[in-house]
């Protein structure tokens, strides 16, 4: 699950790159693009060591979908973009985990790739509401 650790340390990154507290979600914003076609290269990385089976094939899609969802919300209303992202990426996580091959036990009858991806979402969610109050 190194997505989500790369999530924590891109976020943990920005807020300490970030002096004024309002850029955050500017910074957040500009990041998101090129976050997810990074993601979507690194599923291509998978695809050409033959990890996972198919697995990785859906997940390049979706990272693409995603950016491509992302890069035309980008600049139409400011801390829009990052949340928008974190919640689409935690529902394609969630729902790839049932086509993905598990190798560690469940959690209260999750994948482990379900469970740590319910913060994501919960983070994504309270972010955007935030913003929308900004």
């Amino acid at each position: 699950m190194s997505s989500h650790g790369g999530f924590i340390g891109a976020a943990l990154g920005i807020c300490f790159a970030v002096r004024e507290r309002g850029m955050f979600f500017s910074i957040a914003d500009i990041l998101t693009v090129p976050g997810a076609i990074g993601l979507a290269l690194g599923r291509i990385g998978n695809i050409t060591n033959g990890e996972f089976g198919i697995y990785p094939y859906y997940e390049v899609v979706g990272d693409v979908i995603i950016a491509a969802i992302c890069y035309v919300l980008l600049g139409r209303r400011r801390g829009l973009t990052f949340p928008i992202f974190l919640i689409l990426y935690s529902i394609l996580r969630f729902l790839l985990e049932y086509v993905r091959p598990q190798e560690w036990s469940y959690i209260f009858g999750l994948t482990r790739g379900q469970a740590y991806t319910i913060p994501i979402l919960i983070i994504g969610v309270i972010l955007w509401r935030y913003a929308d109050k900004q």
